[in-house]
């Protein structure tokens, strides 16, 4: 209400105003926002509304908005200006809150404390989906449920407190109604997915104590490589190691940098390319100047196996987890395809491997097999005359080149595939 004069307001789904209407139904003002809260259109900039995105308070002369928890939000760049250091420990969880300026978790177009967005178990998804299970006496909370069970043990939760842990009182249950609760559960189980049969504790799930620590950088603090163009770009911050820029700088910066990236025994592969090998003295030298710090190896291929690619040199950089594969003597392209090539060959004989244990151990596979063909993998480990694939192309899908769930088998004398394709 205006000066005596009535005003309503139609907010979107997370409360923020689109329209303003008089008592006569007639339009006022119109609002576009971006989906992070941004103004894009605004029919009417005299008229001042006090209400603003997802419901904060605007600063008519900043243009930030005021949220209940006094924090204050830059719609432009889509981020608080305060940091929320108090819920950071708390969210540790939640790899999408550890942001401590990122608003609602990355998601603007749902309201803060929406669970859509987040990984769901059956029950939840399929009530988003607007199905409602309790209609069917399958999805009705029974009094023996869970929820009365959480209940008990958040009141019995600082019971017992002890130096640097927390342990709570058991409750008293039934075992009547845990029999009861049990039989309800299965009876209103609507997957096909056979329940794990490793225990969880759940009691002392939200007891645990929360850690949190930091992983190394394979090129020390400070210091980034980042792909442009297809080139490898070294930055880095002005607190940085200077040796150690200036060496990654020397060797990598204007270098190809491939965009594959594998896990190889544990360490993440990097894959870069020179197109001159006469550089390779000149960064090992660099390389020395680390000291112990990484481990280098070198491997120079033979003419033979090259098939007139001409004299290529691969060295190798060992930092903790990583490995930085340096190729020289060779072109982005051509060493893409070789990478693609062993990531191939190596996601198959992994597919070979694992159809074997699946076979062996009695449980069901993708493929279904023949009775000779089970004798020669037990036997042999593959099926002759079978040939693996790609079912999703790694030049689309670089991250499933070396992953077995990606390989297909049919026939080498068929272009088509077989029965023995699985996704």
């Amino acid at each position: 209400q205006v000066n005596h004069e009535v005003f309503y307001i139609a907010c979107d789904q997370i409360r923020s105003p689109v329209l303003v209407l008089d008592h006569r139904g007639e339009v006022v003002k119109e609002v576009h926002r971006g989906p992070y809260g941004h103004v894009l259109f605004d029919s009417n900039p005299a008229f001042y509304l006090a209400v603003d995105f997802q419901g904060g308070i605007p600063d008519p002369l900043t243009g930030l908005i005021h949220f209940s928890d006094s924090r204050v939000y830059e719609s432009l760049v889509g981020q608080w200006l305060t940091p929320d250091w108090d819920l950071l420990m708390s969210n540790l969880k939640d790899p999408q809150s550890l942001h401590a300026y990122r608003f609602n978790g990355n998601d603007p177009i749902n309201a803060p404390g929406d669970e859509r967005w987040k990984m769901l178990d059956l029950n939840k998804w399929i009530q988003n989906q607007g199905i409602d299970l309790s209609a069917f006496d399958i999805g009705l909370i029974s009094r023996f449920s869970n929820k009365h069970n959480n209940d008990d043990r958040e009141k019995s939760s600082h019971a017992l407190k002890l130096p640097k842990v927390t342990v709570p009182s058991l409750p008293i249950v039934s075992g009547f109604a845990c029999g009861l609760q049990r039989t309800l559960n299965n009876f209103g189980m609507i997957s096909s997915v056979d329940k794990s049969k490793v225990k969880s504790e759940d009691l002392f799930e939200s007891f645990q104590t929360n850690k949190i620590w930091s992983e190394s950088v394979p090129f020390g603090n400070g210091i980034t490589v980042s792909r442009v163009a297809g080139h490898a770009v070294v930055m880095s911050a002005p607190d940085a190691d200077p040796i150690r820029k200036d060496v990654f700088t020397q060797i990598l910066n204007n270098s190809y940098l491939l965009d594959l990236h594998f896990v190889i025994h544990g360490n993440d592969v990097f894959y870069f390319v020179k197109n001159n090998t006469w550089r390779v003295a000149d960064d090992l030298t660099q390389l020395q100047r680390l000291s112990n710090s990484v481990n280098t190896t070198v491997h120079e291929n033979k003419a033979e196996d090259q098939k007139g690619s001409g004299h290529q040199v691969d060295v190798r950089i060992h930092i903790q987890q990583y490995i930085l594969n340096i190729r020289y003597g060779t072109v982005a392209e051509r060493e893409r395809h070789r990478v693609l090539r062993h990531a191939k060959k190596h996601a198959i004989g992994q597919r070979w491997s694992l159809e074997r244990e699946l076979l062996a151990t009695g449980r069901e596979s993708a493929i279904t097999w023949t009775e000779s063909e089970k004798e020669q993998l037990l036997n042999t480990g593959s099926v002759p005359g079978l040939k693996g694939d790609y079912y999703h192309d790694p030049s689309a899908y670089p991250a499933l080149a070396d992953d077995p769930s990606n390989i297909i088998f049919h026939k080498q004398n068929k272009l088509k595939p077989s029965q023995h394709e699985s996704t």
